[in-house]
């Protein structure tokens, strides 16, 4: 028993940042069981009194007989379970902060959070008055009115657990300009796709893939620029009144080809829905 005394007066879990000492130093009562040490009213780091002022009892593990030491699997036990409730809390923490939903452009704004599926329009139609093409010469910095034409794909889909972006595609005449200054025509040459993720209430992420304009300017100028990868985000008519919004500002556009096209250009555009939509799940 003496041993396991010294032993025990020697486990960093009981004098941590303290000086040693013997067990039999310990002035607080303390008692023996068949199975398990209790050492109560135990003054230290391990130790927080009660209400009452007393020091709560600490149960430190079994007790391994033969070897005349403390078998620490327990302590062991309860510590993994503590890290494991820690990362749990992580893990929600973080899908909270990660957590996105499903997407539905709606004709309506109903009470619920969900969307009926017969107020999904087959199709979205957008106008914007000042489409501006903005590149390094200012000559070419060029204003046009579009229209936009899509397909609504209706509610995102789930893949493999992953909830996707809601999925509007445009066909190649589906996106029109018009009323450009300077003398100049643009002209869209590719289908293209938009994807739109609800993050919150009336609102969405925007991204915009194909789509290939071309910016003729008199008889020199000929550029072909593409939007792949442009990205903005979309609001619902509660968020911009009277109908929603879809913007983009000043997103960089990639060059395809021309002479005398400048390599860098922003798009800036702001789509506003010809009739009223909400972004739903």
């Amino acid at each position: 028993m003496h041993g396991f005394a010294r032993s025990l007066a020697r486990h960093p879990m009981v004098l941590q940042g303290q000086k040693q000492k013997p067990l039999h130093q310990i002035t607080s009562t303390h008692a023996f069981t068949s199975n398990n040490l209790t050492i109560e009213h135990l003054p230290g780091p391990m130790a927080m009194p009660d209400r009452s002022g007393s020091y709560s009892k600490i149960k430190l593990g079994v007790i391994n007989r033969r070897e005349g030491r403390c078998d620490v699997r327990t302590i062991k036990m309860l510590g993994l379970a503590a890290v494991a409730a820690l990362a749990a809390m992580a893990v929600v923490g973080a899908s909270s902060a990660s957590a996105t939903f499903h997407t539905a452009i709606c004709l309506k704004d109903p009470v619920a959070l969900t969307c009926d599926s017969a107020d999904e329009p087959a199709t979205v139609h957008f106008e914007d008055k000042t489409a501006v093409l903005k590149t390094t010469t200012p000559a070419l910095t060029i204003t046009c009115e579009g229209l936009l034409e899509g397909e609504n794909l209706k509610l995102s889909k789930l893949v493999l657990g992953v909830i996707q972006p809601l999925e509007v595609h445009v066909a190649t005449g589906g996106l029109k300009y018009s009323n450009c200054d300077k003398g100049c025509t643009a002209t869209n040459e590719a289908p293209g796709l938009l994807l739109l993720l609800k993050t919150g209430t009336d609102t969405a992420t925007l991204s915009a893939h194909g789509f290939k304009v071309r910016l003729k300017c008199g008889v020199v100028v000929d550029c072909k620029y593409n939007a792949e990868g442009l990205v903005g985000h979309a609001l619902g008519a509660l968020k911009a009144p009277a109908n929603g919004l879809v913007i983009t500002e000043e997103k960089a556009v990639t060059k395809e080809g021309g002479g005398v096209c400048p390599a860098t250009a922003k798009l800036t555009v702001e789509y506003a829905p010809l009739v009223p939509l909400y972004i739903k799940s």
